[in-house]
């Protein structure tokens, strides 16, 4: 029930092999936040896919009943929570109502958990797995649990993107994608940086500049698209996650912040610079040379003494 980066990097790190395992229990059902669940749906890797919104889920006591009584209801046998950063009012909430007679999830870590509250909800799970601490990345994580739960090492998902995407939006020329969000705007780089960047690239190489992001982002597009003018083609808000990996596929490269995208682009193999800060460096970027992908991202930070601050920040 993360974000979508978070997903990404599952999709490379034992997703597939989890899948797998969780079928041959019977139907298996994957809680996905609803920013990605259409995407998740689409790769036909769970018998069903449950969007999640995981801010009501925390804030919003009926939603919150609701979804437990369905859990509840449906009488799962076995249930898997990979993830590492959990929290006590997502994913430690859902075991403790499951019913689930084994109940597997990641030792983890106190990243987004209180201690005392980690404490409480380590004893609803029926096994924990431990897996590598805050310095590792988030993808060797991922296959270090993998390997534990399946016995079997993780590979990518195979994901067949639509290579009409490119006609469906009109694009008949080389391109290079720029993605100025993050969800976040203490993660974004200026957007009239990105426009100076993207009009010096496109000066350099004749390539047309795609901007892509949320609906949110649109804003951020604006600046971009004022420096290069014709030659950007502004899909901010108009893609689904299936046509963003498409055109993220067939780009010459990707320059991002540290987002989704940044995860998506090598995931599709696709070149990508991402402009890095330093809350949570080293979880998720940059990518050190253990993490077997085809195409690494190249991050562009500064380099402080404070990195790691989780974002907080005391400046």
């Amino acid at each position: 029930m993360d974000a979508i980066g978070d997903f990404v990097i599952w999709l490379s790190a034992g997703a597939g092999e989890i899948a797998e395992m969780a079928r041959r229990h019977g139907r298996s059902v994957l809680l996905a936040k609803r920013d990605w669940a259409d995407f998740a749906k689409s790769l036909d890797l769970f018998d069903e896919v449950w969007p999640v919104d995981t801010e009501r889920l925390k804030r919003s006591l009926c939603y919150r009943v609701s979804l437990q009584i369905r859990i509840r209801r449906a009488g799962f046998s076995f249930v898997i929570q990979p993830r590492a950063a959990r929290e006590f009012l997502l994913e430690d909430s859902v075991i403790r109502v499951s019913g689930a007679e084994s109940v597997i999830g990641s030792l983890g870590n106190t990243r987004n958990i209180d201690p005392r509250l980690k404490q409480l909800a380590d004893r609803w799970y029926s096994k924990l797995i431990e897996v590598p601490p805050e310095s590792a990345h988030e993808m060797e994580r991922s296959k270090v649990f993998c390997r534990a739960l399946t016995g079997k090492e993780p590979h990518p998902v195979s994901v067949n993107f639509d290579p009409a995407t490119l006609s469906r939006f009109a694009v008949s020329q080389d391109y290079f994608v720029v993605a100025p969000g993050a969800g976040w705007s203490g993660r974004c780089w200026p957007a009239e940086r990105f426009g100076e960047i993207a009009a010096r690239l496109h000066k350099e190489t004749g390539l047309l500049c795609i901007v892509v992001g949320s609906p949110e982002d649109r804003s951020l597009a604006i600046p971009i698209v004022a420096a290069l003018g014709s030659q950007c083609l502004d899909l901010t808000g108009k893609t689904t996650l299936m046509e963003t990996g498409a055109l993220l596929k067939q780009a010459q490269l990707a320059v991002v912040n540290e987002s989704g995208i940044a995860h998506f682009a090598p995931f599709v193999g696709t070149k990508a610079i991402v402009l890095l800060g330093g809350g949570h460096f080293g979880w998720f970027m940059p990518y050190g040379t253990n993490v077997a992908e085809t195409v690494r991202p190249r991050a562009i930070y500064h380099l402080m003494d404070c990195y790691g601050c989780d974002w907080k920040c005391k400046f």
